[in-house]
């Protein structure tokens, strides 16, 4: 789990030591990919950080992130998490207007399902998920 702010401290104190992709998971955002396999060894406690925000390059594929100002961010909008952001994502956003709560079609976080959300999901349609 990440902070509000996007850090967090990840262990993995049973993955054999090896090379491993990072990847980024949210409810209704397009799943990213570090942009290489990164480094681990079993049994160690060193930490490395690694900043998606820093650029387009920080992740795997072509425009798999998109920029804000000066940080690069995840796509939202993909609410059924199928790997597109498509017209089901917008069909379950517009059926899902006026509704409050911790909802995957509440794409900017303020708990209410609305315009705005489907304003994220319009902006970024087809949008796709990249893995390696």
């Amino acid at each position: 789990f990440l902070s509000g702010t996007g850090t967090g401290l990840l262990l993995f104190r049973t993955a054999a030591s090896g090379s491993y992709y990072l990847v980024v998971r949210h409810r209704n955002h397009l799943e990213v990919w570090s942009a290489a396999p990164l480094p681990l060894v079993k049994g160690t406690t060193s930490l490395s950080a690694y900043d998606f925000t820093t650029g387009s390059g920080t992740a795997f594929g072509a425009g798999a992130l998109k920029q804000a100002g000066s940080s690069y961010v995840v796509w939202g909008g993909d609410v059924n998490q199928d790997g597109v952001i498509d017209f089901l994502d917008r069909n379950l956003t517009s059926n899902n207007r006026t509704l409050s709560g911790y909802l995957s079609t509440d794409c900017n976080g303020d708990l209410v399902t609305d315009s705005n959300d489907y304003t994220i999901v319009l902006g970024n349609r087809l949008k796709i998920r990249q893995r390696p």
